[in-house]
């Protein structure tokens, strides 16, 4: 019970231990908690608890503008092959072309590759965390050990993370927090590539 919410913890075999973190990081993102009472055999009760909403805040928000159409490649590297096509599809409904990549080894040999051929990226978008590969940080570094000038944003599902509160101090043109709003992704990279 102490390690339910550690990343990467599961008591299954097939299990990869980001399901109650992410539940984890949402609920804190948004000023609530959740805990677990574990019952005995199997299962567990948990327990959700939700800040009151601000009557103030419920007020209805002038809507944001369109996004201006992005133009460019951008690479998109998560282990996660879901989240990485649902990013995809978003960049292209943007206006960008996206490609997408498991691992900071693959995104390096992708952004050496697309450089050497003519059509290199116009930005790329890196997972923080990826368990038994190359996370983000190092392959931001494998990036600008190429292209100095590479624009690249991190992202992750840890809101609570360092790298994620301070991404300029780390290297990176930007963060996106996962769950993605499509107004995030095209605010992200059209600030990245300035």
């Amino acid at each position: 019970m102490p390690r339910l919410f550690d990343p990467f913890f599961s008591t299954k075999a097939s299990g990869r231990g980001l399901g109650l973190s992410v539940c984890h990081s949402i609920m804190a993102r948004h000023g609530g908690r959740i805990g677990a009472v574990a019952k005995a055999g199997p299962g567990a009760t948990f327990v959700l608890h939700f800040p009151a909403a601000d009557p103030a805040a419920l007020a209805p928000q002038a809507p944001r503008p369109a996004p201006t159409p992005g133009i460019g490649r951008v690479l998109v590297m998560d282990d996660d092959l879901r989240v990485a096509r649902v990013l995809a599809r978003m960049l292209a409904r943007l206006g960008y072309q996206a490609e997408t990549v498991a691992d900071g080894k693959a995104a390096i040999e992708a952004y050496r590759r697309a450089r050497s051929d003519g059509m290199p990226y116009a930005a790329a978008i890196v997972d923080l965390t990826v368990p038994g590969g190359m996370g983000g940080l190092d392959a931001m570094r494998g990036l600008r050990a190429l292209d100095p000038q590479a624009k690249v944003v991190v992202t992750s599902g840890y809101s609570d993370d360092p790298v994620l509160s301070d991404c300029a101090a780390h290297g990176f043109c930007g963060a996106l927090h996962k769950p993605f709003r499509m107004e995030d992704v095209a605010e992200a990279v059209s600030r990245a590539l300035g």
